[in-house]
């Protein structure tokens, strides 16, 4: 092949690699490119296939941008904001400090997320105030909380026992109360006190009082607010010495 012949077999080729580059022609006319003008000059072949190799790594990258890792807001045991973040990082903070991982907020648009104690039971988040609503509900409808007492308990016991079982109910929080009798002859004391927590616990204050368990050894029954509303309003002031909350002896 003469020096012309060859020169404008290259020069023509690198013109059709440089046209490529600039319109991104498709496939077949980059096979058709590749079969007839190379074929004068095999050496040229690079280009193209390099073009090819550069247009389909772009193509992944796009793909790759597309696909977005999903993120949380994650706070810690104290319930401290620890800021925003993917679930894969969140996952290495909580295998990094023996943390458990849960979800509190499943509402929004981006979760949250808390760190909490490897041995600590769900249950002991009940009171933390940075939990949801939901959250609360939750755990109220899988836990019950017990509240244990003698049949010799004075007045004054039996009055700080009224306001624990009030404060547990203004968490709505179920509530299984167990009065143990302490000698047989304790039966007639017994069902004062029971009566006594029936005027109180009622459903005048939304209450319902269900599941009463009566044997010689003790007193058993489940308090649960119904309309948590009503409880809320009358329960709120803990401090009120209202007659209804009086214990006869």
């Amino acid at each position: 092949m003469s020096f012309v012949a060859k020169y404008c077999s290259i020069s023509l080729s690198n013109l059709l690699n440089a046209y490529c580059r600039s319109t991104k022609l498709t496939k077949s006319v980059l096979i058709y490119s590749k079969n007839g003008f190379n074929n004068a000059n095999p050496f040229n072949r690079s280009p193209i296939d390099n073009f090819e190799a550069e247009e389909n790594s772009e193509n992944q990258l796009k793909r790759k941008k597309t696909l977005k890792k999903p993120k949380v807001y994650l706070k810690n045991d104290d319930g401290q904001s620890l800021g925003l973040m993917t679930l894969e990082n969140a996952r290495k903070i909580a295998t990094k400090l023996k943390k458990n991982l849960i979800e509190t907020e499943i509402s929004t648009k981006i979760p949250t997320m808390q760190l909490i104690d490897s041995k600590k039971n769900l249950n002991d988040l009940i009171d933390n105030e940075e939990l949801s609503s939901d959250a609360k509900s939750e755990r109220s409808k899988i836990s019950k909380k017990i509240i244990t007492f003698s049949s010799k308990l004075t007045t004054n016991d039996l009055q700080t026992k009224i306001k624990q079982i009030k404060r547990l109910l203004l968490k709505d929080q179920e509530v299984s109360v167990r009065i143990s009798i302490a000698n047989p002859t304790d039966s007639e004391k017994l069902e004062t006190i029971f009566m006594n927590l029936k005027s109180i616990f009622n459903e005048k204050n939304g209450i319902k009082l269900n599941q009463k368990i009566q044997n010689e050894k003790y007193l058993k029954f489940n308090l649960k607010s119904e309309n948590f509303n009503l409880t809320k309003a009358n329960f709120s002031n803990l401090n009120a010495g209202t007659d209804s909350n009086r214990i006869e002896n």
